[in-house]
């Protein structure tokens, strides 16, 4: 029995991602981003405001060290 994490569960469908792909191939397009918004917008944070993107990711990693060195 195979058991998909929920990250695997919430995620595109692959009909809807072979067309999306199958469509930018068909228009030529040279990079195609295909996920949730949120995920979008963080590629777009990174490019152009890489100051605030790592920020954020630190905060998030040290939140994160936290809750863990909680749970041990």
């Amino acid at each position: 029995m195979v058991v998909a994490d929920k990250a695997v569960e919430s995620g595109m469908s692959p009909e809807y991602v072979a067309s999306r792909i199958v469509e930018a191939v068909c228009a030529r397009e040279s990079e195609v981003m295909i996920g949730p918004l949120l995920y979008r917008i963080t590629v777009y944070l990174r490019n152009f405001l890489p100051n605030v993107y790592f920020s954020v990711m630190r905060r998030r990693a040290w939140q994160e060290s936290v809750m863990y060195r909680k749970t041990s």
